[in-house]
């Protein structure tokens, strides 16, 4: 190392010779694949759920609950496997921000004094609540 810090050398990002070799193999095994009519194992997983839930489904009309419960516990777990092939995951999102409802100044300079800070205020909040009514109302209702 020259003074303390790193010269030369691969640069950040770059692969190694190992990870392109294995890239290579990966691309020439999905081309294989696709080239041969080979499904993927996403799609085998999805024939082999259907096929497991047909013969739960037959079971179930013969009342034979036990074998029933045996093809229905391999169709729920090819469907669970696939599941983040086929839908999103779903997550929370914040939408909107909160909606202030109420101000309360206690003490304070008189109306005449104020500078009209406090008509200004009260204005942003009509403001606010007329913007978002159904937050507003719900807010308001809330805290009766």
């Amino acid at each position: 190392m020259a003074r303390g810090r790193k010269t030369g050398g691969r640069k950040l990002g770059t692969p190694n010779k190992a990870t392109v070799e294995r890239a290579v193999l990966a691309e020439r095994a999905a081309a294989e694949g696709r080239a041969t009519g080979r499904p993927l194992a996403k799609e085998v997983l999805d024939d082999f759920m259907h096929i497991f839930a047909e013969m739960a489904a037959s079971f179930r009309e013969l009342g034979e609950l036990d074998n029933f419960q045996r093809w229905a516990l391999h169709a729920i777990e090819c469907a669970k496997a696939l599941a983040p092939y086929q839908s999103p995951k779903l997550s929370a999102v914040m939408v909107g921000a909160a909606v202030l409802d109420k101000i309360e100044v206690t003490g304070g300079l008189p109306d005449d004094q104020d500078g009209g800070l406090i008509d200004t205020a009260a204005a942003a909040l009509e403001h606010a609540s007329s913007s978002t009514p159904d937050l507003a109302k719900a807010n308001v209702e809330g805290s009766r």
